[in-house]
């Protein structure tokens, strides 16, 4: 006959505890859903009251270390899983730990780990994806598709806009090198911070916008974000982190970090996110962030150009 005896690593269920956790970030989820079909709720109780305050603390005492906290999370909570798979999976085989108090107490913690991750994403950072859009918020009202004609004229005064800038960066048509960033990159950084200011003001966006956050960290793991689809960078909403992968070229961090400040902010949606990116880039007095932003938008305006039109984009990129 089998005893609890004979299997002493056996491990309580805590079945009830475990499952409510789970249910917190199912909760949470509904919740989401529920806030679908009413974005001025969420705008109202969330977006411009509670997250600002919430983004910014956290962005604010992760800026406290020069490295990127991401990380450390990541693998808090990847080694304790290890560590448990590992643990249980020994137990079971020196015949200390039944087979299935080890499946099913797994499952659980599973499900109470992905619980209390889920609600915290929510709570965090995740209710943003349904406040309303950009151009609901700067109070646009949609027209009819741009004609190809408008976006070529777009595109030529992006490319022009574009060219002022790299003159004033070069003091030359074309300096023959990549455009870097430099070495100290503190001075672009609160020039990205003064366009946020600016955009903050002349968008009428909510006051938290141009408020100071943490600066932009590179994770030490931007090659194996790369090999996981994180070209540019990413906003980590545990720790209120903006990432942007290292070595990327200078525009291109420029117009990372103001894409993930966008995500700091608030806003969830990429779109909503480039377009902010632009405008802070371009409200920028310095003529690298404005460099970055116009040529961010001017290859966007080709690309739309390309699908729309795919001859007039052949004159225009000629």
């Amino acid at each position: 006959m089998t005893t609890a005896a004979s299997f002493p690593r056996d491990r309580p269920l805590r079945a009830r505890r475990r499952l409510a956790f789970a249910a917190g970030g199912a909760a949470c989820y509904v919740v989401l859903l529920a806030l679908q079909g009413h974005p001025a709720i969420t705008e109202r109780l969330y977006s411009s009251t509670i997250y600002p305050v919430i983004g910014r603390a956290l962005s604010r005492l992760s800026r406290i270390v020069p490295f990127s906290l991401f990380e450390i999370v990541v693998a808090a909570v990847v080694g304790v899983a290890i560590i448990g798979i590992v643990s249980a999976v020994r137990d079971v085989v020196r015949r200390q730990r039944r087979i299935s108090n080890a499946l099913l107490s797994g499952l659980l913690e599973f499900g109470q780990t992905a619980g209390i991750l889920l609600a915290l994403f929510y709570v965090l950072w995740g209710f943003n994806y349904v406040r309303p859009s950009l151009e609901t918020r700067l109070g646009l009202t949609r027209g009819s598709p741009a004609t190809a004609e408008e976006i070529a004229g777009f595109a030529r005064q992006l490319v022009d806009a574009g060219e002022a800038a790299y003159m004033t960066i070069h003091g030359r048509a074309d300096a023959g090198t990549p455009t870097r960033l430099p070495a100290d990159r503190r001075a672009t950084m609160a020039a990205l911070d003064s366009g946020w200011r600016r955009a903050t003001t002349e968008l009428r966006l909510p006051a938290s916008s141009g408020a100071r956050y943490g600066a932009p960290k590179s994770p030490w793991s931007s090659t194996a974000a790369r090999y996981m689809g994180i070209s540019g960078g990413m906003y980590f909403p545990f720790t209120g982190e903006a990432l942007v992968i290292r070595d990327l070229p200078g525009p291109q961090i420029i117009k990372t970090a103001a894409h993930e400040g966008a995500h700091q902010r608030g806003t969830a949606v990429e779109g909503d996110a480039n377009a902010l990116a632009f405008f802070v880039c371009a409200l920028s007095p310095d003529p690298l962030v404005r460099y970055a932003g116009l040529s961010f938008a001017r290859d966007q305006m080709l690309l739309e150009l390309a699908r729309k039109d795919p001859k007039r984009w052949r004159v225009e990129y000629d």
